[in-house]
C-alpha cells in the first residue's frame, strides 16, 4: 500500500536502477575518467520473473558497439551487479528502441544496498482515459510521473578504487510531481511537457515534496529507459507503468522546449504479460 510520500518514494525506488558501462581495466585512467556512459533500467516483475527494460540505443551505443572494439567494456546495474548483457536478452526491437533483459531474483540484492528491488507489476495502456481527464490549466488533473538517472547528477566522489557503487542520485523531483502529457498514437509516442511542470512549480501551482528544481535547464542524458508511470483507478494503491522514456530535450540544446518522449507500454505489453 502507498499511504504516505515515504511509501511512494520507496515504491518508486524499487522499480528502477542505473545501468552503466565502462572499461573494467582502465589502465592509467582515473575511475572518474573511465566512468562515462549510463542509462536507466526499468524493472518489471511477473511472478518470479524479473525483467529489466531500457532503450535499444542504450544497449547498442553504450555497450555492444564499444564492446566489439574493447572486450574490457562491462555492464553494471545499480550497486554492484555486473553481467554479460548480451547473454540476458529476452526481447529486442531496434525500430521501437526497446529491449528487455532478464534478471535472476537472487541478483536483486546486488542492485541496491538499502532499497529492496521488485519492479512494476501492472501495465496501464488506457492512455485515452487519462488524456480525457487531464486539463492543461488544472495541474491537479495531471496524472503522470517520471523518474530516472541523468548523468549530470552522478556524484563521482562516491566512486571507490575497487568498484563503482551508489554513483547516482536519482532524478527524484519529477517522480513527486505530476506531469501533463499528450499522446500521438500514429507515432507511438507519449510526450511529457516538462517545461509546463517547471512553470507550474515556479508559479506555485505545483508543490514539490522531495528535491529541488534548479532554475538551470536539465541535461536529460542518462534518462533513457526511465519509466513513465501513474497512480490511477482502480490501482491507486500502486503504480501502473505507462511507457519507457527514449529521449529528452532541453531548450539549452536549441529551440526546443523541455520535453521528454516515451514509448507506450502497449508496444511490449504482450511480451511482458503473455
Amino acid at each position: 500500500m502507498i499511504e504516505t510520500e515515504a511509501d511512494f518514494n520507496m515504491r518508486v525506488q524499487s522499480c528502477i536502477a542505473p545501468i552503466y558501462f565502462f572499461e573494467e581495466n582502465g589502465g592509467q585512467l582515473k575511475d572518474t575518467e573511465r566512468f562515462t556512459t549510463n542509462g536507466t533500467l526499468t524493472l518489471f516483475q511477473k511472478d518470479v520473473n524479473i525483467f529489466g527494460i531500457t532503450n535499444y540505443h542504450v544497449y547498442k551505443r553504450g555497450y555492444l558497439d564499444r564492446k566489439q572494439n574493447n572486450e574490457n567494456v562491462i555492464c553494471q546495474i545499480g550497486h554492484k551487479l555486473r553481467i554479460n548483457l548480451e547473454q540476458r536478452i529476452f526481447y529486442e526491437d531496434e525500430k521501437q528502441d526497446l529491449i528487455i533483459f532478464f534478471l535472476f531474483e537472487n541478483e536483486l540484492k546486488d542492485i541496491a544496498k538499502n532499497v529492496p528491488k521488485s519492479g512494476f507489476r501492472r501495465i496501464n495502456i488506457d492512455i485515452e482515459r487519462l488524456l480525457k481527464t487531464q486539463k492543461k490549466e488544472d495541474v491537479n488533473t495531471w496524472a503522470t510521473h517520471v523518474v530516472g538517472f541523468p548523468g549530470v547528477y552522478k556524484t563521482t566522489e562516491r566512486i571507490s578504487s575497487n568498484r563503482i557503487e551508489e554513483t547516482f542520485d536519482a532524478f527524484w523531483y519529477p517522480s513527486f510531481v505530476q506531469h501533463r502529457f499528450s499522446c500521438n498514437p500514429n507515432e507511438e509516442q507519449i510526450t511529457l511537457h516538462f517545461f509546463e511542470t517547471r512553470k507550474a512549480i515556479q508559479d506555485g501551482r505545483l508543490q514539490m515534496t522531495e528535491g529541488t528544481l534548479s532554475e538551470e535547464l536539465i541535461d536529460f542524458g542518462g534518462i533513457s529507459g526511465a519509466p513513465v508511470f501513474a497512480r490511477c483507478f482502480p490501482h491507486q494503491d500502486d503504480l501502473t507503468l505507462l511507457g519507457i522514456v527514449y529521449e529528452g530535450h532541453s531548450s539549452a540544446e536549441g529551440f526546443l522546449p523541455e520535453v521528454i518522449y516515451a514509448k507506450p507500454m502497449s508496444l511490449i505489453k504482450n511480451i511482458l504479460q503473455g
